[in-house]
């Protein structure tokens, strides 16, 4: 049987607990009363147990059929949550496209009263915010205004307008070819992660902008460059190839920095190219060249009065963190986030909550298991909610964690119960090629729990050894190594940390 689709339900799901109750007090902005039936029609559809229409008319209107009054409401109610929408996207825009277009309007507004400086006036300001943010397909909207009102004696020389119009044309065309090749680009890599096959990156991204003319489109515009490089980076995030991509990112980088081409309003993107750098260098286990390069990083979230602060910072703490740990310094990295945690508590979720799963591996490393666990409490939110907050790879770390923090406290029955409840929890994201070597690795778990006097034979080494899966030293992942380096140390008899940071470092 087709299930049932609720297109109004389906906005309402994604919806945080911050935005519904931003949305109730929407609703009622004007005037506030009880028993209001479309807030009632919002909290059924919020319980996500997508009911067909017929089941809610009875809930709303207590068995009684009125379904023409059912679907009044529920436009009442469509129209309301748009209106929201649009208004909390206006308030979250950080590229200024709301605001170009709040602006628009009210210039347009002023045309039609005859208010025609003014509105020139905020016609000229709307263009510079325009040409500042590089937002070429609303400069088009700008500048067909700026045509059809040249006639007013507020406006320019109508062939300084055209020109600038015929200017923008060939940028808004570049801007349409970048976002075909990066689809382009994002689907051929997700075929070659979903189907197999070896992958050469750099030939990829080569053919693909030579086939839309964009190779110096590329490497003239941050912005572009670094769209590029986030749709190429998203895809090694889920691969864990992170060697096939650092050259190319620190290659590019080096050449526009070199060439001058990040200039202030360009610099988000190179943070965000810096950090990129930073990151893959920390999965490749080059963490003295990663250390260098954050020093960089910490240097320009600095500039411009700390623009960026508030966005890059709390990346620097836990990227720098990460890296000590691994240099040998964990109880640096342990009073880094510990100090982080107390300044950014309330701050950003995600953030807050990246800083309390890293520092409870931080005291694991450590082996202060109770402050691991504390720590690991902290993280109240249900796993549905950490799953879209953080991911899904988020939440399958943090479980396993919690699973080896039991197992070291002594919990092992917990430990099992943990166990079955990942598998249940995980079960399909664990069927995926890129998580097999995660089933072998709570296979040898689960070994150590019933069988503990066994792992630290030679025959159970041998056996690992044989059904153990590596790639060369330099290239496999670093969080794999750090769960496999828990098993080597229990096989070894020796300290997990020691057999960590020696085995990531090449020593053992």
């Amino acid at each position: 049987m087709k299930k049932y689709v609720d297109y109004i339900r389906d906005i309402i799901v994604t919806m945080s607990e911050e935005d519904c109750k931003d949305f109730r007090t929407f609703v009622q902005r004007h005037r506030s009363r009880k028993n209001r039936v479309d807030l009632q029609l919002f909290e059924i559809l919020k319980k996500d147990q997508n009911l067909k229409p017929t089941a809610i008319c009875d809930l709303l209107y207590a068995g009684k059929k009125n379904m023409n009054a059912y679907h009044s409401v529920r436009k009442r109610m469509l129209k309301q949550l748009m209106e929201f929408l649009v208004l909390k996207r206006m308030e979250e825009d950080t590229t200024s496209a709301s605001s170009i277009m709040g602006i628009l309007s009210i210039a347009q507004f002023l045309f039609d009263k005859g208010k025609d400086k003014t509105a020139w006036y905020y016609l000229k300001k709307c263009e510079v915010i325009a040409l500042t943010n590089e937002q070429y397909d609303l400069l088009d909207n700008v500048y067909n205004m700026q045509i059809s009102n040249a006639s007013s004696d507020s406006a320019p020389a109508i062939q300084g307008i055209i020109d600038n119009w015929k200017k923008n044309k060939a940028l808004a065309d570049e801007d349409e070819r970048v976002n075909v090749a990066n689809t382009i680009i994002k689907l051929n890599l997700e075929k070659y992660r979903t189907e197999g096959g070896k992958l050469d990156i750099r030939k990829e991204i080569e053919d693909v902008l030579n086939e839309y003319e964009l190779n110096d489109v590329v490497f003239k515009r941050p912005k572009v460059l670094y769209s590029f490089l986030s749709i190429v980076r998203s895809e090694i995030l889920a691969t864990k190839d992170y060697f096939s991509i650092e050259q190319i990112i620190i290659e590019q980088y080096n050449e526009m920095n070199r060439r001058g081409l990040f200039q202030k309003k360009d610099h988000f993107y190179k943070l965000s190219i810096l950090y990129m750098i930073c990151h893959v260098l920390y999965r490749n286990k080059k963490f003295e060249l990663a250390a260098d390069y954050l020093e960089t990083f910490a240097d320009e979230i600095s500039m411009y009065n700390k623009l960026y602060y508030l966005r890059f910072y709390p990346k620097y703490i836990l990227m720098y963190a990460a890296v000590k740990s691994y240099q040998g310094y964990n109880h640096l990295s342990i009073e880094m986030l510990e100090t982080a945690l107390e300044e950014w508590k309330k701050g950003a979720t995600k953030v807050v909550l990246d800083m309390k799963l890293n520092l409870t591996v931080y005291h694991f490393q450590q082996e202060n298991f109770s402050n691991a666990l504390k720590t690991l409490r902290s993280i109240d939110q249900s796993d549905s909610f950490l799953a879209k907050k953080m991911g899904k790879e988020w939440l399958m770390r943090k479980n396993l964690i919690d699973l080896l923090t039991q197992y070291e406290k002594g919990n092992t029955e917990i430990a099992m119960q943990r166990i079955k409840h990942f598998k249940t929890l995980h079960k399909n994201i664990l069927q995926l090629e890129v998580y097999d070597r995660v089933n072998t690795f709570l296979g040898y778990v689960t070994d150590c729990i019933n069988k503990p006097y066994e792992v630290a034979s030679e025959a159970y080494i041998s056996h690992v050894n044989e059904t153990l899966e590596r790639w060369p030293l330099e290239r496999e992942d670093l969080q794999a190594m750090a769960f496999y380096c828990w098993l080597k140390s229990k096989m070894m008899k020796e300290s997990y940390y020691h057999v960590l940071v020696e085995t990531v470092n090449g020593r053992m």
